[in-house]
């Protein structure tokens, strides 16, 4: 198990009339900081003399050692007493629950759940997963607003979960697509809970037998740009090494790599480039597929070689990054700030080139895969050869991409439908 860490604070944000501040365990894990109230007040020199000096003397060594034995050691005997019944992955709910005294059923609990599986992507580095089943978990409990931070798995029916999605689209206005994302990580913690054993099969309200819980399947208007305005956009030029140019550059990049997306392209290394052929894994399949990864093989054209030249990383070394955008001592977590923000640079840029040359001005680096599918259908190219070339794991994500014309191939359409009226 990873283990948090333990300190004494004094909760500021609630000081008592006689000048004094509750005392209260932090224990922080996976960089987020938790609060437990110990019962003890004390003024803010008192526990600086106490818990803050390095040297502490007389009565305030007395006082330290004693805070140390009940509270910090007291911690660790509980973590190692996790540890002995093969718990794994650490659970504030039940660590708080062991420290007070009391008795906490991690297994009915939902929210533990929640948790479990939240610790398990963030371990394996998969940040964005993780901030998915967070931000689900939230709001959740918004809606719910649940006492003693617990909601039991048998708690939920289909009528809940229908009116948590009228709360989630019409007061907190999210977008159907957030909203399915949010329950169908709601529904993946019902199934580990299933496959691990902890509820049986019919509590879960997405498979009631009498009135089962159907998430909203939402299939978004695919974006793609037409032949003429990707050319429009690679022609544009701003000034030498201009932000809108290294903008476009890498939107360009995305698309001649077959729609590859920005998160592959920033944490490919040195040694995925053998002259003019890039061979990699997708970050996006790397955890979720491990027992058949497939490898993407890319032969490049002089276009994206020109495009790789211009802004590959001086150090070439065969173990780091083909861009410097990233370092090899960044953790998961940085990587994931990093790429969020230049994939946000390139968006804000690309918009504002897309308003110059006038194309769709909602363009992002989205637009860059679906327009490489898009293309490449109507070129004539078989579904499976596209579904390959993109490294999707199943041809129907593939056919995702296709299930709907562009607005010049509905104009055609729809002309010769009516030509004779």
């Amino acid at each position: 198990m990873k283990k948090p860490t333990f300190d004494l604070v004094l909760s500021k944000n609630r000081p008592h009339l006689n000048g004094t501040y509750p005392l209260s365990l932090r224990v922080t894990y996976e960089r987020i900081p938790n609060l437990i109230g110990l019962g003890i007040s004390l003024k803010e020199d008192e526990f600086n003399k106490i818990w803050k000096s390095k040297t502490p003397r007389n009565e305030s060594l007395t006082k330290k050692i004693k805070l140390q034995k009940e509270f910090i050691q007291k911690s660790y005997d509980i973590i190692d007493q996790m540890e002995r019944e093969g718990v794994e992955l650490f659970d504030f709910k039940e660590f708080k629950a062991r420290f007070n005294g009391k008795k906490l059923n991690i297994d009915s609990n939902l929210l533990c759940m929640y948790d479990r599986v939240i610790t398990e992507y963030a371990s394996n580095d998969q940040i964005s997963t993780s901030e998915n089943y967070r931000n689900s978990k939230a709001a959740l409990v918004k809606f719910i607003n649940p006492k003693n931070g617990e909601i039991k798995f048998n708690s939920l029916k289909t009528k809940d979960l229908r009116d948590i999605e009228n709360y989630m689209i019409v007061e907190r206005k999210l977008s159907p697509t957030t909203l399915s994302m949010y329950l169908r990580c709601l529904k993946t913690v019902y199934n580990k809970a299933i496959s691990g054993g902890i509820i049986s099969h019919d509590i879960s309200p997405f498979n009631s037998k009498i009135d089962h819980y159907v998430i909203p399947m939402v299939r978004n208007v695919k974006k793609a740009l037409g032949t003429d305005e990707i050319n429009r956009l690679a022609d544009y030029y701003d000034f030498e090494n201009s932000p809108r140019c290294r903008a476009r550059d890498f939107w360009m990049l995305s698309f001649y790599c077959y729609g590859m997306n920005i998160c592959d392209i920033l944490q490919l290394k040195n040694n995925n480039l053998d002259g003019n052929v890039l061979h990699f894994y997708r970050q996006k399949t790397m955890n979720s597929h491990r027992g058949n990864q497939k490898p993407v093989q890319m032969s490049l054209k002089p276009n994206a070689m020109e495009i790789i030249d211009k802004y590959r990383n001086p150090d070439q070394s065969p173990d780091k990054y083909l861009f410097d955008e990233l370092d090899h001592k960044d953790s998961a977590i940085i990587k994931r700030k990093k790429i969020k923000k230049f994939t946000r640079f390139i968006n804000q840029h690309i918009k504002k080139i897309a308003i110059i040359i006038g194309i769709d001005p909602k363009v992002s680096t989205y637009y860059a895969r679906h327009s490489f599918a898009t293309i490449a259908r109507n070129n004539g190219t078989e579904v499976e050869k596209i579904s390959l070339l993109m490294a999707h794991s199943n041809i129907s994500t593939t056919q995702k991409y296709l299930d709907s014309l562009n607005l010049e191939q509905s104009r055609a359409i729809s002309d010769n439908i009516y030509r004779d009226f």
